[in-house]
């Protein structure tokens, strides 16, 4: 067994969700809960902090790279992983620097599924 931070376990490889997981299910409680964790977290002298664990079964593919199932923990990946797209996304509109960057792509790369979480949270702000 190996521990990570979320920047390792990203960096590592794309995951995949099996068809048994259900779909991006949270809702405001839990949105609610873990905005209270990152706002804790961020208050804390040390630089790391427990917030759940993520369970991942390596998968063997064609492409040399890193493949991973995910077995537990799906829900907060998604949701970190949407986040930090969002702030990309802020970034690229704040700071002229980041126009170039296009981090949308490689964030639902590394997550199969994550580009229609982007697509309904465009679409939400359009309306």
């Amino acid at each position: 067994m190996e521990l990570l931070d979320l920047d390792k376990v990203i960096e590592k490889g794309v995951f995949e969700i099996p068809d048994y997981q259900r779909g991006y299910a949270w809702q405001i409680r839990q949105l609610k809960d873990f905005w209270n964790d990152l706002e804790h977290v961020s208050k804390l002298e040390n630089k790391f902090h427990y917030m759940h664990s993520l369970t991942l079964r390596e998968l063997e593919n064609d492409f040399g790279d890193s493949a991973f199932e995910i077995i537990d923990g799906q829900q907060r990946l998604a949701t970190s992983l949407i986040l930090l797209g969002l702030l990309a996304k802020i970034a690229q509109h704040k700071d002229p620097k980041y126009d170039s960057m296009n981090l949308e792509p490689v964030l639902s790369y590394k997550y199969y599924g994550l580009s229609e979480a982007f697509r309904a949270i465009a679409e939400e702000k359009k309306t």
